[in-house]
């Protein structure tokens, strides 16, 4: 039996009639059929040669057919199960490629204190939109996962890759590494489509520049109260973060942060220092 090279929306729907399958709006399934986008964002993974990659819900395996090109070992990440039945045939030819069934956010968890592979990894995916912010924190904090190609929302891929301050969860992943948008997606690219385009980001991890679970402390008790000036915003929430006001207003005064701006007028780069400050007060 010979894999399919590419997957056409006549295929999608033939193999989901096949399965008596359908996609779930609630998990945020919508399949790449657009085999350009495809071998972009195979590309940009290809181009971080690994010993494994690891693609985080493979679904009918649009990714997955390119990544064989490598010669190395795919190992996806698929909770549906109509979809690991169709892989697990689909594939069965393929020695390389290893299926593990369950939950991304439990097996990314597990594997946060204990790497289950030899040799390197590298992970990418087509993410549901849902748990898009869950999964690319859960792929932060596993610390030997040198970077990441993933397709996300456009909207969200902008956030977390500006440079500016106009999210806490944009200034707590860049303490992980760089995050870079590649190449913009249309809704048309997928079936069926949604309701909104898409983006390729690549995540590279480097030295963490701070604590991050004081860092976390730091963003939600700076970006509870939006509209007010960071030391309102900290005199109402730092308390609930297990945070001493005192001590970061001391801190803040340290790195020369003005404290009647607003959370997101403060760079990112200010927020490292003064979680650094932070923990050297603590």
């Amino acid at each position: 039996m010979t894999v399919m090279e590419n997957l056409t929306a006549a295929d999608v729907r033939r193999i989901l009639f096949e399965q008596n399958a359908a996609p779930s709006k609630r998990r945020g399934q919508n399949f790449l059929i657009d085999q350009g986008q495809v071998r972009v964002i195979a590309a940009a993974v290809l181009a971080h040669p690994a010993d494994h990659y690891v693609e985080i819900g493979p679904g009918l395996g649009a990714l997955t057919r390119h990544l064989f090109a490598a010669n190395t070992l795919i190992h996806g990440i698929e909770f549906d199960r109509a979809f690991c039945r169709y892989l697990r045939e689909e594939f069965k030819t393929k020695d390389s490629f290893h299926l593990i069934e369950g939950d991304a956010l439990e097996v990314l968890g597990s594997w946060k204190d204990q790497k289950p592979f030899e040799g390197s990894v590298y992970l990418c995916g087509n993410l549901p939109y849902s748990i898009s912010t869950d999964l690319l924190r859960s792929t932060a904090l596993v610390p030997w996962i040198p970077g990441a190609v993933f397709l996300t929302q456009l909207e969200f891929a902008d956030r977390i890759t500006t440079s500016e301050s106009l999210s806490s969860f944009a200034v707590y992943m860049r303490n992980f590494g760089s995050w870079k948008r590649l190449a913009k997606v249309k809704r048309g690219a997928f079936f069926p489509a949604p309701s909104v385009d898409s983006a390729v980001i690549e995540f590279a991890r480097s030295a963490l520049q701070c604590e991050s679970e004081v860092l976390e402390k730091v963003l939600r008790s700076s970006f509870q109260s939006r509209r007010k000036k960071l030391s309102n915003s900290w005199r109402l929430a730092s308390e609930a973060q297990g945070l001493e006001l005192e001590q970061m207003l001391n801190a803040a005064e340290e790195c020369s942060i003005d404290t009647d701006l607003r959370a997101e007028e403060i760079p990112d780069t200010k927020y490292y220092e003064l979680t650094r400050a932070i923990s050297r007060l603590a």
